[in-house]
């Protein structure tokens, strides 16, 4: 039985006769439930179940209004993939949960104003600013 991570097992017979090292080539299928994790791109190494699993504990952190863990986990995955920058919105969304308004703020700002996520990221500003004034 041949076994790598994101692949389905193999299992097959074989009769092999060489002498010294012999060489055997497996083909191994993609597991489609757990395929392997990206060579490159913004999830470069980073394996897609366990993201998932890590957003998941983060978001029910959130929905349990456990607030500091939830930024607590969402600011490990940022860690690990900085690219997953509307993350920052969960985060300012914590924060504004424990009126935090300038952790808040200074979450929602991190976010490029060429990011897609931005208009919303600019409309919890905008939202924050008029409830709560200058800052």
């Amino acid at each position: 039985m041949v076994r790598r991570r994101g692949y389905e097992p193999v299992q097959g017979f074989a009769n092999i006769s060489a002498s010294g090292n012999a060489r055997v080539g497996f083909v191994m299928e993609v597991d489609p439930f757990h395929p392997p994790a990206p060579s490159t791109g913004v999830l470069a190494n980073l394996r897609g179940d366990e993201l998932e699993a890590a957003l998941d504990a983060a978001d029910a952190h959130f929905e349990n209004g456990d607030f500091d863990a939830a930024i607590e986990a969402y600011q490990a995955v940022l860690a690990s993939v900085p690219g997953l920058t509307a993350l920052h919105l969960q985060i300012g969304h914590a924060y504004e949960a424990k009126q935090d308004v300038d952790s808040a703020l200074a979450a929602y700002r991190a976010i490029a104003a060429d990011d897609p996520v931005s208009p919303e990221a600019q409309a919890a500003i905008d939202a924050l600013l008029s409830s709560g004034g200058d800052r």
